[in-house]
């Protein structure tokens, strides 16, 4: 029980983390002057990291834990779970990492909206990991 309780709690750290990012910090940026855009940018990457590195590794470990020891939580479940995650993973060091490398040269509205409108997949993505993870309790 202690693992999915865990699990639980550091994937919905992540989760209200996105949802912060999604509705407030990333629409933000089409509101930050163009000068100072390459600082924010900057400060939005490393304060973004910092958080990351400590939720993040907790809920890799966490999930890959409950789908390797926990034996009462379906394995379609766990999987399914973990196969989420590793697409959000995935996208997020191949398309979002590069994507703010790209605006850290400077504001570009086509780039800040391209963020938002796809960023919502990994909202959606992490708020159905979240639901998962709660849902592994009831069994």
């Amino acid at each position: 029980m202690t693992t999915l309780l865990i699990h639980m709690a550091a994937t919905w750290a992540m989760v209200g983390f996105i949802w912060t990012i999604q509705v407030l910090q990333y629409p933000l940026m089409a509101h930050v002057p163009t000068e100072a855009f390459p600082r924010f940018e900057s400060v939005h990457q490393r304060r973004v990291t910092a958080v990351i590195a400590l939720f993040g590794p907790v809920e890799v470990v966490m999930a890959a834990l409950v789908f390797l020891t926990v034996e009462q939580v379906p394995g379609w479940l766990s999987f399914s779970s973990g196969a989420v995650l590793a697409a959000i993973w995935t996208s997020t060091a191949f398309f979002y990492a590069p994507l703010h490398a790209r605006l850290a040269g400077g504001f570009d509205e086509r780039l800040q909206r391209l963020l938002v409108s796809t960023n919502w997949l990994r909202t959606i993505a992490w708020t159905a990991r979240g639901v998962a993870a709660a849902w592994m309790l009831t069994f």
